[in-house]
């Protein structure tokens, strides 16, 4: 039936019968890549070498079996697109794209890609290759972007302090806190030290050098507590937060 459907008849007669004509071998290609799927999908059932079957039944070869083994696994994932497919309404380029998109993703953010189904789906129907890919590119950053803004809510979610009395009866101090936080607690405190001891080390401080800072940082801890330096440090507290891309490569889109 394929056979007789591609030699019938003339080609259309005009710019907008072609149109239309490569429109639908368009689809009918979208049709046959998801009958593809299917077939080797039982092939997983039945036999043992589905990639061998493919490759000497579509005389094709190892890699091209391979694509159609990724494209199936893309489809199952996200199974708007083997639905589009099945209606012609997409390509394989567009299911590939996502393909290698879920591929470069933790297992975390490809559920959060997949669950991105419906968007995909109109997008892989609506957008030329280029334009989806671009598009694919940002919806990416943004599922790697809610990723690290959920981790920041969970990392602040478990910041804790606690105190104790130790056996010498010294009052000890515990915390943590998420790195937003962390950053600016540091800067605070840096600057507060060299508020305090700029003018020189006091008496009573240790003399090994690492006892000695960590000395200075319990004092100027102390005074920012209860408040001593009102009338602040003279050094403006300054905290900047860069994605790991653009600190090794420079500004991005992203």
């Amino acid at each position: 039936g394929i056979r007789w459907l591609i030699g019938a008849g003339a080609v259309g007669a005009d710019v907008r019968a072609c149109r239309a004509e490569l429109a639908a071998s368009t689809s009918v290609r979208a049709m046959l890549a998801q009958r593809e799927l299917r077939v080797a999908q039982r092939l997983d059932e039945l036999c043992a070498d589905t990639g061998g079957e493919l490759a000497t039944h579509t005389k094709s070869t190892a890699s091209k079996a391979g694509r159609v083994r990724r494209r199936k696994k893309t489809c199952d994932d996200v199974p708007q697109l083997a639905d589009a497919l099945a209606e012609g309404e997409t390509t394989e380029a567009h299911v590939d794209a996502v393909g290698r998109a879920l591929a470069d993703l933790s297992a975390e953010d490809q559920a959060r890609l997949a669950g991105c189904g419906d968007d995909i789906r109109t997008k892989a129907a609506e957008l030329a290759e280029t334009a989806f890919r671009e598009w694919l590119a940002g919806k990416v950053r943004e599922v790697r972007t809610e990723d690290g803004l959920r981790r920041l809510e969970r990392q602040k979610a478990a910041a804790r302090a606690k105190t104790w009395t130790d056996q010498d009866g010294m009052l000890n101090l515990f915390a943590k806190f998420d790195p937003e936080t962390g950053i600016g607690l540091q800067g605070r405190l840096r600057n507060t030290i060299e508020a305090m001891f700029h003018g020189g080390v006091p008496e009573g401080a240790p003399l090994d050098p690492f006892e000695r800072q960590q000395w200075l940082a319990a004092q100027a801890l102390v005074a920012l507590i209860r408040g001593e330096l009102t009338g602040g440090s003279g050094v403006p507290d300054i905290a900047v937060v860069i994605d790991a891309q653009t600190l090794l490569h420079g500004e991005h889109a992203g």
